[in-house]
């Protein structure tokens, strides 16, 4: 009798919430529907959305392709595969000097680095739910796609590459290139500039944090410059297509990502807070929107307005 009661008490509270939320013009939250997402909690929220976007990329060879209105095409393309050279390794040597100052990023850095850009913003880590959802989201979605090509491209970490080389932290038994760690970094704050349409300070801001990131890898020693340069070039392309397949906005061009210089980074770059940021170039071919990440993305939009970041 008391579990009837609860549910009856439950299914009460649950219609005036949707006759209250139809009455303010919110998002219908009939069943299938994006706004029906609010009843959800948030782990399943993210693989409902999940769901809806892992069939429209693959792995294809050392490509990454996407769907789009035209069909499958490139997101970016790793072949051929560019190599780390003698001029590489000696910048992975010539970093570990900065180890000393850059111990507790590094260390912390490992396995969690939404801190940092929360504390850029003056964001309290639980202040933007909404928000940390949409990153966590996308954090899991581009993780498949960075670990498929790491997979296909098969690149060495720099202490198999030379004997001179130590390492501050375990070396990840993976593939080194694209390097994750600038994929995400560089996905998280190429996603807030998105979020945020901040002043030219806070997107230059953004992205030196991701770069640091980025680079503090080479300095333990468990990356090229090279694999941040094709990570920071995948994070950049993985955003704009998130961002498109939100807002049914438009693709970005195909990235052929060799590491000679050009729009690929140079291979000299060592990703440092320095270089100027160059995002990703938008083509004229507009993706189909996904309801349940347009759902989300809004939410997150309207949190981060309310918050007045």
């Amino acid at each position: 009798m008391l579990g009837r009661a609860i549910r009856q008490a439950t299914e009460r509270v649950g219609q005036r919430q949707l006759t209250s939320g139809a009455a303010k013009g919110e998002p219908s939250t009939a069943p299938g529907s994006p706004g029906d997402l609010r009843r959800w909690g948030e782990p399943h929220r993210v693989e409902a959305v999940l769901a809806e976007l892992y069939p429209l990329c693959r792995v294809n060879g050392k490509k990454l392709e996407f769907a789009g209105s035209q069909g499958a095409r490139a997101l970016i393309d790793f072949n051929p595969v560019p190599r780390p050279n003698n001029s590489q390794i000696d910048k992975v040597l010539r970093a570990a000097v900065e180890r000393e100052e850059r111990l507790c990023e590094v260390l912390t850095q490992a396995d969690d680095f939404w801190d940092f850009f929360c504390a850029l913003l003056n964001l309290p880590r639980g202040a933007a739910p909404h928000t940390e959802l949409l990153m966590d989201l996308a954090f899991r979605w581009a993780g498949i796609w960075v670990m498929g090509l790491k997979h296909q491209i098969a690149a060495l970490r720099p202490f198999q590459s030379s004997s001179l080389v130590t390492t501050l932290l375990p070396t990840p038994q993976h593939g080194a290139l694209p390097s994750g760690h600038a994929t995400m970094a560089t996905l998280f704050s190429e996603l807030l500039i998105a979020l945020l349409q901040p002043n030219d300070a806070r997107v230059a801001q953004l992205d030196r944090m991701a770069r640091r990131i980025a680079f503090n890898r080479v300095v333990a020693g468990v990356h090229f410059p090279l694999d941040n340069a094709a990570g920071y070039a995948l994070g950049q392309q993985l955003a704009a297509l998130l961002k498109a397949y939100a807002t049914g906005g438009e693709a970005p061009v195909t990235l052929q990502f060799s590491g000679t210089g050009g729009n690929d980074l140079a291979t000299q770059n060592e990703l440092r807070e320095t270089q100027s940021r160059q995002p990703a170039t938008s083509s004229t071919e507009k993706v189909p929107k996904q309801l349940l990440l347009e759902w989300m993305w809004l939410q997150a939009t309207e949190e981060l307005v309310a918050l007045k970041l």
